[in-house]
């Protein structure tokens, strides 16, 4: 892994694969992203995070950590940061305490189209 890569915390390619839900929920969210702002150019990326949210009207809520589904304008982005699956370009970012967990390194999705870590 080169340093850039380890000082902002991306993950390597070819440490995750993606699976066809998961790529469909990427290519869903940058089409969203080109849509609210036309003339970026963004890469999806798939990040771990510790979530806290409020529904509207409720309270704060701790979620846990998850799998987010974000974008980054592509200027942000070291090239070798860069995953590809039939032409889509993405990033990962998760901690390696948590890949050494997982069994597959596999994104997907679960029975509510959330990315999910397998």
């Amino acid at each position: 892994m080169t340093k850039a890569l380890e000082r902002e915390g991306y993950t390597p390619p070819g440490v995750f694969r993606l699976s066809e839900d998961a790529l469909a929920v990427g290519r869903a969210f940058l089409e969203a992203a080109r849509k609210a702002a036309p003339g970026k150019d963004w890469v999806v990326s798939f990040d771990w995070c510790h979530f806290h949210g409020r529904p509207p009207g409720g309270a704060w809520q701790d979620f846990g950590e998850q799998l987010s589904v974000g974008g980054r304008e592509r200027h942000e982005v070291p090239v070798e940061a860069l995953h590809e699956v039939d032409g889509f370009q993405f990033t990962v970012k998760v901690p390696p305490e948590v890949q050494r967990d997982l069994a597959k390194r596999l994104i997907d999705t679960d029975d509510d189209s959330h990315c999910v870590l397998k």
